[in-house]
């Protein structure tokens, strides 16, 4: 489902964004847990960090709002990632 107004997920083990939101200066960008924790590294996300909710209560227990996030590392563009995964799945 699709909306342009904001709304509010409650915190859960078994809801899309798991125990914990950490929220980027991004507007519906974040840091955030997952019910399906065998899917991390594994499923798309649409722009958000997903991590395991033991994981994400950690990271959430260590840092405060309006902390700096900075990503860094090798960037991958969508065409890569897709590129990727078909390598893997021929494997």
């Amino acid at each position: 489902m699709r909306t342009t107004q904001p709304f509010t997920i409650q915190p859960g083990p078994n809801n899309p964004v798991g125990l914990v939101w950490i929220g980027l200066t991004g507007e519906g960008y974040g840091i955030h847990g997952t019910a399906e924790p065998s899917k991390v590294g594994k499923t798309e996300s649409h722009g958000c960090v997903r991590l395991t909710n033991w994981d994400v209560l950690q990271l959430a227990s260590a840092v405060s709002k309006g902390i700096p996030v900075e990503f860094t590392g090798e960037q991958k563009s969508p065409a890569a990632l897709k590129h990727r995964r078909h390598q893997r799945a021929a494997r």
